[in-house]
Order: structure tokens, then C-alpha cells, then sequence
């Protein structure tokens, strides 16, 4: 018997109600994902504030934002691309942002070996890379930085 012998227990009706509940509870579930995304999104915020500024209560605000998602302006398939989008900005920056943290490295780093060891025992890659002391982390961020690329 399929589902353990408990699917026989149910109606076809009581089966159909499930299945649409299931499928309600899927959809909303979608919704709410959405309007995450057009909250933490900057261009897809600035149009959702845009859309919601006359709304002055948060319960009203955020029937503002449930329709602004549904509208064809914000249609899941904009709200996926400015969130691709986005996504895509923040790995340009993150690179720029490892870029001058690698210039600075070797511009404090000139007339040094890079791979030398220090004179208080720490290795390069265990300093913050700006100033040159030892980091705190216990060289987490050169994970981080391996990770990263």
C-alpha cells in the first residue's frame, strides 16, 4: 500500500484538499522568498519603497510589497534577473576589494620575502595585510581569501 496504508483511510476529496493545501502552502512559501530577495536587492528595494511610499503602517506596507511583487513590474522573473544581477556586482567587488588588499600587501611587502618567516615566528599570510601585525583570526582569512578565488 503506498504511504503505509494511510492513503486507503483518505477520500478522494479529503486527498484532493490536501494536495491543495500542499500546493498553497508551496506558493506562499515562493511569495515570502520573493519578497525577501526584493527587500535585500538595492534596485529591487528602491523600486519596491517607490511603489509602497504612501503606506504609512507595516501591515499595510507589507500588502504593498505582496502586490508590488505580484505586479507585472516585479514579476518573479525581474526579481530573479536584478537579484542575478546584483550577485554578479558583489563578486566584482569582492574581487576589486581582494585586488587592493593584494596591492597593499606588496607595497607594504617591498624589500621583503613574501614567504619568508617573520621576526615574531609569523608567517606572512597570517597578517593582516594592511598593516602588517599578526591577525587574530589565526589565518581563517587566508582560507577566506583561497575560498574566494
Amino acid at each position: 500500500m503506498k504511504g503505509g496504508g494511510r492513503a486507503a483511510l483518505l477520500s478522494d476529496a479529503e486527498k484532493k484538499n490536501n494536495h491543495v493545501a500542499s500546493e498553497q502552502r508551496r506558493r506562499q512559501s515562493i511569495r515570502d522568498a520573493l519578497l525577501q530577495l526584493v527587500d535585500v536587492v538595492p534596485s529591487l528595494a528602491a523600486a519596491n519603497e517607490s511603489s509602497s511610499s504612501s503606506y504609512s503602517t507595516a501591515a499595510t506596507a507589507a500588502a504593498a510589497a505582496a502586490a508590488a511583487a505580484a505586479s507585472p513590474g516585479l514579476s518573479e522573473a525581474v526579481v530573479l534577473q536584478k537579484t542575478i544581477e546584483h550577485i554578479h556586482i558583489l563578486l566584482r567587488q569582492q574581487q576589486e576589494l581582494l585586488m587592493r588588499i593584494e596591492s597593499a600587501r606588496l607595497t607594504l611587502g617591498e624589500g621583503a620575502d613574501e614567504d619568508s618567516d617573520c621576526s615574531d615566528g609569523e608567517k606572512d599570510e597570517d597578517r593582516d595585510p594592511v598593516d602588517s601585525r599578526p591577525m587574530a583570526d589565526g589565518g581563517e582569512a587566508e582560507a577566506l581569501r583561497r575560498h574566494a578565488q
